[in-house]
């Protein structure tokens, strides 16, 4: 009885991780990778996952190139006389150096930099501007934030919110 829940466990986290694999394939150009490493973790984190387990559970889902490079990586190690990447952490900056442009996110940067509102409501503009800042690791004071947000909207919206007394991003959006 043990082994068969265990089984339909598994099985209903490999459901789960295609599925988000699935949505990852059709949103690829829109990828926020640190989405997918939150989604990915809160899975794992779910299942109690040793680093091991991680490891080999994301690497069944590679399919294609993925697959062949995955492999080529690990008999690599093995030639080097290297441990093999048992860990999620270092798993994903292996991928990472491979699949992820070096202009990422400099790309990043000039996205934030280059925000503006123009046809979008100010909550989905301070949205896209959260998720870039998120995506680029931004770290900044509030006060920083509240002026990028600011500079970034409409003329006619920005004239109305300069009267209004805010103290952070919050009273700001509201």
């Amino acid at each position: 009885m043990k082994i068969k829940l265990k089984v339909m466990k598994d099985r209903l986290l490999l459901n789960t991780m295609e599925t988000t694999m699935e949505m990852l394939k059709v949103h690829n150009l829109n990828l926020n990778l640190n989405n997918v490493k939150t989604m990915v973790d809160k899975i794992f984190r779910i299942h109690n996952f040793s680093e091991a387990k991680k490891v080999a559970m994301a690497s069944l889902e590679f399919e294609g190139y993925a697959n062949v490079w995955w492999e080529e990586v690990n008999k690599k190690r093995a030639k080097e006389d290297l441990d093999p990447t048992d860990k999620w952490e270092e798993m994903q900056e292996v991928m990472h150096t491979r699949f992820v442009p070096t202009h990422h996110k400099r790309d990043l940067f000039n996205k934030l930099t280059q925000l503006k509102q123009s046809f979008k409501s100010v909550e989905e503009y301070y949205k896209e501007m959260h998720m870039t800042m998120m995506s680029a690791n931004v770290d900044e004071r509030e006060v920083q934030t509240m002026a990028r947000f600011l500079n970034g909207l409409n003329i006619p919206v920005k004239r109305i919110v300069e009267f209004l007394p805010y103290k952070n991003m919050v009273e700001l959006l509201h």
